[in-house]
């Protein structure tokens, strides 16, 4: 709620706390995650105080340094649950980091700084998985897999700049 509704100072010292704490540890996403932090990037990216601005751009690189380590952990974890046999009472808890890579391509401002050859490699690979069928158990998990390709989809330039490895790691 800091973010929403609080003075522009102790908007930017929230924004600049939650920066140092992803510069220490990625494993803070979560906590970005349960704040829902990154759904309100678009409104703070619009804000006048210079202050403020300044930290969110601080935010904005810490968020895309941190980044990586959340895509390789996500893409891990479908890998794991994709390796799982495909029976009935399978208990898959989804980690918050997949609501984070969701939140993360669907944000127009972090789309451009994370969305790497990698990251694209990581999230056609997931795809690949759940095409595959190997995620029948995990409908959650497919669902933000799904929504995080159909954020990434609607950028034509994104899927042009991207066409190789999209087509080379779900059509191998």
């Amino acid at each position: 709620q800091l973010v929403q509704t609080a003075p522009p100072v102790v908007k930017a010292k929230a924004i600049l706390s939650m920066s140092l704490l992803l510069d220490r540890s990625p494993s803070w996403f979560g906590v970005v995650a349960e704040m829902k932090l990154l759904v309100h990037l678009e409104k703070l990216a619009r804000e006048r105080d210079a202050y403020l601005n300044s930290c969110f751009q601080r935010l904005l690189v810490a968020v895309s340094d941190a980044a990586p380590t959340v895509f390789d952990g996500v893409t891990a974890e479908v890998q794991r649950f994709a390796a799982l046999p495909a029976t009935a009472g399978v208990d898959i808890t989804v980690s918050p980091f997949v609501t984070v890579l969701l939140d993360v391509m669907k944000s127009s401002v972090l789309r451009p700084r994370v969305l790497t050859r990698k990251a694209v490699t990581q999230l056609s690979v997931m795809i690949g998985c759940m095409a595959s069928g190997k995620l029948v158990h995990c409908e959650d998990l497919s669902r933000v897999i799904l929504l995080a390709a159909e954020a990434v989809s609607q950028h034509v330039s994104l899927l042009e700049q991207f066409a190789a490895e999209i087509t080379s790691n779900m059509f191998p």
